[in-house]
């Protein structure tokens, strides 16, 4: 089990990943990627935290992919990482 910390949602895990995705994709890319794939893991992405990295980063896979092509694996794996 992660530590409490990790595990308290604060609206972070939503914003930092989309400020990772706002350079490559653009803001609106970005924010209705976000959205889209909180609520395809079933959480609204104010309450993401950072155990929700790997399965928001998957669930952002196939947008990813049709927007930047290949490199959306690469962006998976950066998203996985992100520290917040």
């Amino acid at each position: 089990m992660g530590s409490r910390e990790e595990s308290r949602p604060t609206g972070r895990v939503s914003a930092a990943i989309r400020d990772f995705l706002t350079p490559i994709v653009g803001e609106f890319v970005a924010r209705t990627s976000v959205n889209m794939a909180s609520k395809r893991i079933g959480k609204p992405p104010e309450t993401l935290t950072k155990v929700d990295l790997n399965p928001m980063a998957e669930a952002l896979r196939p947008a990813l992919r049709t927007v930047v092509g290949t490199a959306a694996d690469s962006l998976v794996a950066q998203i996985k990482e992100l520290s917040v």
